[in-house]
């Protein structure tokens, strides 16, 4: 008892707060042990607080107004955002979504994976794992090709003409030198290489012949030898 009547005094059970509060959020004013419930102890009672746990989010679009901690659970797996490591449950983490710049709060947006090693293409230097890194690979999203010789846009493992020099592969002595395609007497050196080297050789004087510099006469010879060559 405080002296004062219950007619003048504004906190008749001495609970610390006044009879107005108290009636209006729905507690008994003349029992002490009967005090509204303020969770966020704003001195604003639950029933009346439109944000119970102070979090900032009012408690009609808090998934978890009675927990300052927490406010939205993005998958409705029960685990709110902030401490889900899967925010919109699609497989990847939230820290991960962020390295590959996809949306963690967005389950339809997810990091590619060309190769399913569980490093996203955006960070794996080998997207296709084949074995041959993105910067030096041709085909860096087909695990099949590597290599482009001819740069004709077919990889040299499905090209049956890798240096496209119109001679195919398994005819070829020489199938990644595109100036090369013969090797007459199998030394491994092309006939256009020992053309060129036998010319020089013969030819390294410099005169006059019917009215034509060795040199023509030299491409000439080199022509004919070379039709032969691939006849």
């Amino acid at each position: 008892m405080d002296g004062i009547g219950n007619n003048a005094d504004v906190d008749d059970d001495e609970d610390s707060w006044n009879d107005v509060n108290e009636t209006a959020c729905g507690t008994d004013p003349l029992d002490a042990l009967s005090i509204p419930s303020d969770l966020d102890n704003d001195t604003w009672c639950d029933f009346l607080d439109p944000d119970d746990d102070g979090d900032g989010v009012a408690d009609i679009a808090d998934a978890y107004p009675a927990d300052p901690t927490e406010w939205n659970d993005t998958d409705g797996d029960g685990t709110g955002d902030n401490a889900d490591l899967d925010d919109d449950g699609d497989g990847w983490s939230d820290n991960y979504e962020n390295l590959c710049v996809t949306n963690p709060l967005d389950d339809a947006s997810t990091p590619v994976d060309t190769d399913s090693d569980g490093s996203c293409d955006f960070i794996d230097d080998d997207d296709d794992d084949d074995g041959t890194p993105d910067a030096s690979d041709d085909f860096p999203l087909d695990q099949w090709e590597h290599f482009d010789f001819d740069g004709d846009g077919i990889g040299n493992n499905a090209d049956t003409d890798d240096d496209g020099d119109g001679v195919i592969d398994v005819q070829d002595p020489f199938p990644l030198d595109a100036s090369e395609w013969a090797d007459s007497d199998g030394d491994g050196i092309g006939n256009t290489m020992e053309m060129e080297s036998t010319m020089v050789l013969t030819y390294s004087q410099p005169m006059l012949l019917s009215g034509l510099t060795v040199t023509a006469m030299a491409l000439a010879i080199m022509r004919t030898m070379m039709m032969t060559a691939t006849a």
